[in-house]
């Protein structure tokens, strides 16, 4: 359609406006789109289109399709290549595992730092072991004595090369003048000895004395007070015997002779494992 000529020569910009609004309507003549733009079915992609597509330049032409593998840098890994590069290392380390489990179920001392069976048989004692009780059933007096000897229940054998571990309990009752005293002992030459032993003079309310021997009593140990009752020893210690086997024993006396009775109770006792 042509532009209609303006009914006067436009002298200004004004005039040229008018002239154009007025000659350019009705110019628009019906014209088929539906080829030459994106409709919305075409933004769909079609009515049997899947979600999975999308718009895209395909040999110089707008069409819908799917990602292709070659639109997709090379520097990104296919699932194929994913999948076999996973395998490869399960794969890897599983056999790493099963080498450093087979290493370590070969080692003659996986854990150095534990003590093996044997090792902790031989350094501590076993608390399944029973303790080997000696109770003293009936007391034991002697008179006008200050001489040691064993007492005839409270001492057990001890062989060569062995450990114990031991306790003992002892109840006494004596008069002031002769008071009481004792001596711990074993056999000779052992490779280690801690007796931790504590004391209440007859007549006492309280220890008098609470120390660790570290060899057996090489003097008499004095119990000395003005009571006559209530006297209490209590030892406990640890052994480790060396190559002489022999009795470890409680020996006691009256510390003065005397002619009244110095007495270890019945009650009292020792026991070891």
């Amino acid at each position: 359609m042509p532009l209609r000529a303006p009914a006067a020569v436009p002298v200004d910009i004004r005039d040229w406006s008018r002239w154009a609004r007025e000659a350019l309507t009705g110019l628009v003549e019906s014209f088929e789109l539906a080829n030459e733009v994106i409709t919305t079915e075409k933004v769909a992609g079609g009515p049997d289109a899947d979600d999975d597509r999308f718009y895209v330049k395909r040999d110089g032409a707008l069409t819908f399709d799917m990602i292709a593998d070659a639109d997709l840098p090379t520097s990104i890994a296919r699932d194929s290549e994913v999948t076999v590069a996973a395998s490869a290392a399960q794969a890897a380390a599983e056999a790493t595992a099963a080498d450093a489990l087979a290493a370590h179920e070969g080692a003659a001392n996986p854990h150095p730092v534990y003590l093996t069976q044997t090792e902790g048989d031989a350094r501590y004692v076993q608390l399944t072991a029973a303790w080997t009780t000696v109770l003293k059933s009936a007391d034991e007096t002697i008179t006008s004595d200050n001489t040691l000897d064993d007492d005839a229940i409270l001492k057990f054998a001890m062989a060569a090369n062995t450990k114990y571990t031991f306790r003992a309990r002892i109840f006494f009752d004596t008069t002031a003048a002769a008071d009481f005293k004792y001596r711990h002992a074993g056999p000779a030459s052992p490779t280690l000895v801690r007796v931790h032993r504590r004391e209440v003079i007859a007549g006492g309310t309280a220890d008098t004395t609470s120390t660790v021997d570290v060899a057996y009593s090489a003097a008499d140990i004095s119990l000395a007070g003005a009571g006559t009752t209530g006297g209490y020893i209590e030892l406990d210690g640890t052994i480790h015997n060396g190559a002489n086997a022999g009795d470890f024993t409680f020996q006691w006396a009256q510390n003065m002779s005397d002619a009244s009775n110095t007495t270890v109770r019945a009650g009292s006792y020792v026991e070891w494992i």
